[in-house]
């Protein structure tokens, strides 16, 4: 009796997929299953063939390798970087900022709406004024797709580092599409992502 039950349904299956029509100009939005009336909903055709073809990059972004030293073994403020959930303020006796800039910069992210691809080992930069943004995917395979407007939240709970005219930055984290967590830190727009 197991046997012939296997059987059936493996002639199910196959008179399943013979009843699917392939490459029709026009497919119709559920395949019908002759035999036993089965309807299998079907994906909708892509408009483009996205195999092997990254997202569009951000041209306002200055993209760079992680420098070989921080990606090897990263230090322990890259490591807190990584796994913070809230905000590490930078020391304002250090490098500052104005932050009328920080909020426009802040701002800027808000209406946004577009995705943007972060390799691994990548880091990317944005500066406004004297404030500059970095974000880093430390992971060794995983590239992410990050949501623009989760680069202003970043810089919302960053924010609350900044008190006064001037402000130091701080760092936290965003995450990607798959999970992977991305480390963001603002700093003076003169200093370098890593200096």
């Amino acid at each position: 009796m197991r046997h012939s039950t296997v059987l059936a349904f493996i002639g199910l299956l196959l008179s399943v997929a013979s009843a699917a029509p392939v490459g029709e100009a026009f497919s119709p939005s559920e395949v019908i299953a002759a035999s036993s009336n089965i309807h299998l909903p079907r994906a909708p055709e892509p408009a483009t063939t996205t195999a092997a073809v990254a997202p569009p990059k951000d041209f306002d972004v200055e993209f760079f390798d992680i420098p070989l030293k921080q990606a090897i073994s990263p230090n322990k403020r890259n490591v807190e970087r990584l796994f913070k959930r809230g905000a590490t303020c930078y020391d304002p006796d250090y490098y500052t900022f104005n932050t009328s800039d920080f909020w426009a910069m802040e701002n800027s992210f808000w209406p946004r709406t577009d995705w943007l691809y972060i390799e691994h080992l990548k880091v990317g930069t944005w500066t406004w004024g004297t404030v500059r943004i970095c974000f880093a995917n430390y992971y060794l395979f995983a590239n992410t797709n990050v949501y623009v407007r989760n680069f202003g939240d970043a810089m919302a709970v960053i924010g609350g580092c900044c008190t006064g005219s001037r402000c130091a930055g701080g760092s936290t984290t965003v995450t990607g599409d798959n999970g992977v967590n991305i480390s963001v830190w603002v700093s003076q727009s003169a200093r370098g992502c890593f200096t």
